[in-house]
């Protein structure tokens, strides 16, 4: 199983090591690359070369496995964390988080109700993120 850890955070001043450990212990498949970036999530033009190589390694379907430590880390934006999602399925990688455990719970549904509750829980939950991160770009404006 090929399985790559994505971490990121928003400034240089935190550091993200500090997700890796949890990230590992959703780590059920042994060996894994370490991606990170330092960077935000919210606005499409900003550099993350660690993510870029994420979506090639799907797109080349060399990746079964994605692990990251929250949904956040990938978009802060719910219509991108779908679109994400879409293109996982797509390619036959699974995502995995530490802080939304409830993704291994629907990886066990059977079909058709794994995309069904999938598709559902994954809009509602980057629909929040995206709203946390609206209330926190208002509150520094």
């Amino acid at each position: 199983m090929r399985t790559t850890i994505y971490i990121r955070t928003s400034t240089k001043e935190q550091n993200p090591m500090n997700q890796l450990q949890d990230c590992l212990s959703v780590n059920n498949w042994g060996e894994y690359e370490l991606l990170e970036d330092q960077q935000s999530a919210w606005k499409d033009n900003k550099n993350r070369p660690g993510f870029d190589k994420v979506l090639a390694l799907i797109k080349a379907k060399q990746l079964d496995h994605l692990i990251v430590w929250d949904l956040d880390r990938l978009y802060r934006r719910y219509d991108r964390v779908s679109g994400f999602f879409d293109l996982c399925k797509a390619y036959g990688c699974k995502v995995h988080s530490f802080r939304q455990a409830w993704l291994e719970t629907i990886n066990e549904v059977p079909y058709p109700w794994n995309n069904v509750m999938m598709g559902f829980l994954i809009n509602v939950f980057a629909y929040i993120g995206q709203e946390e991160s609206d209330k926190k770009s208002m509150r520094v404006k």
